[in-house]
């Protein structure tokens, strides 16, 4: 990710410049020179996107063997929870890869149109993107700085529960029901959008329906998984026993 970052600076170094200087009407040396820094500005973010990828994955199992080593976690789930930037560094893991992907699209539809309408603005939108990813570089850091060993911290039975004072334990209080309509009426609505090519409804439609898939996964679907009604871990799906369906 140090490694990442670094290229992530000289991507938006690039994108400073995209952005405040690019004019696609003019013909002068400068703008023939930033049509050719967006080809290497777009080459450098599509592979940290790829790289990312399989870093979250490694990611995730890393903290899986950390457990064995922290006392009180059964899975990766007590190994975020030992130190206060687990949860926040898991979220923007999320978030920056979805954000990462994103840009993408947009690049992909700027590509089409040999005007280059959206060059502008994905540069401008990664400049977001890389203040984000500078946050998750230093919790990253902060997080495995901060880990003790010898702290007795909480396994995922207790964490996944009604019986914790935390933001999850609050989503096992609202019926399950809600967040199970409303995940079958947020993908019927995925769906439609993307069947009549509505970009805008479908951008928005697809964050929502990422963000109800990830509850209902743990208060409902990983339940069935487990076949285990009071198992709602979502790193546990991750592994072996359970042929790595997660």
């Amino acid at each position: 990710d140090v490694i990442l970052s670094i290229f992530s600076i000289v991507a938006f170094i690039i994108s400073l410049n995209i952005f405040f200087k690019w004019d696609f009407s003019a013909s002068s040396k400068k703008q023939y020179k930033l049509e050719k820094q967006s080809f290497l500005g777009a080459t450098i973010i599509k592979y940290i996107l790829f790289i990312k990828i399989i870093l979250f994955i490694f990611f995730i199992f890393t903290l899986d063997r950390l457990s064995n080593i922290i006392t009180g976690a059964m899975c990766a789930a007590g190994v975020v929870d030992a130190t206060s930037y687990g949860i926040y560094l898991l979220l923007f893991k999320l978030l920056n890869i979805y954000l990462f992907g994103f840009w993408l699209v947009i690049h992909n539809y700027d590509m089409k149109n040999e005007k280059l309408p959206f060059t502008k603005h994905k540069f401008g939108f990664f400049i977001i993107i890389f203040i984000l990813f500078i946050c998750e570089t230093i919790l990253e850091l902060s997080m495995f700085a901060s880990i003790d060993v010898a702290k007795l911290v909480s396994c995922c039975g207790t964490l996944y529960s009604n019986s914790e004072n935390s933001y999850i334990s609050t989503l096992f209080k609202v019926n399950q029901n809600l967040f199970i309509i409303s995940f079958y009426i947020s993908f019927s609505f995925l769906a439609l959008f993307y069947l009549i090519k509505n970009a805008y409804f479908y951008t928005i439609t697809n964050f929502i329906f990422l963000i109800l898939a990830i509850i209902t996964l743990i208060i409902f679907f990983g339940t069935y998984i487990y076949e285990i009604p009071t198992h709602n871990c979502p790193f546990c799906m991750l592994q072996k026993e359970y042929n790595y369906i997660g």
